[in-house]
């Protein structure tokens, strides 16, 4: 009877080895995936709008798309045309340079006029507010 545990332990190990590895390779993808894709207008809308409401609902938040001081939606990019990642788009958006090829759309104003149609940034902080 011996004889026959040690393949039976063994099995067991490998099992549960094999079942660690497909749970961490489907983390490790979901992670890597997750990261690409881009925010819808309604998720970008929630968003923002609760990075917003903890902020304080300051009204530069809600500032026209041509204004530096908009609220940026990191991973929101509904026109695709931002290639870069949220570690440069403090910077290179914070420039007085900003047209409409790039960090113009993915304001929280943007996302409130595609998703609630919004009609302006007070609309948009009255939407989201409640003031």
């Amino acid at each position: 009877m011996k004889g026959l545990s040690l393949p039976i332990n063994l099995i067991v190990i490998l099992a549960i080895a094999v079942l660690i590895l497909v749970v961490v390779s489907a983390w490790v993808v979901g992670v890597l995936t997750s990261n690409q894709l881009s925010l819808n207008d309604n998720d970008a809308w929630q968003k923002g709008c609760g990075i917003a409401k903890a902020r304080g609902c300051v009204t530069s938040d809600f500032a026209p798309a041509s204004a530096v001081a908009g609220l940026y939606i990191s991973g929101y990019d509904p026109l695709g045309n931002d290639p870069r990642d949220s570690t440069t788009r403090a910077t290179t958006c914070s420039q007085t340079t900003i047209t409409t090829s790039g960090c113009t759309d993915d304001t929280v104003n943007n996302a409130c006029t595609r998703a609630v149609q919004g009609t302006g940034n007070e609309e948009c902080r009255r939407l989201c507010c409640g003031f």
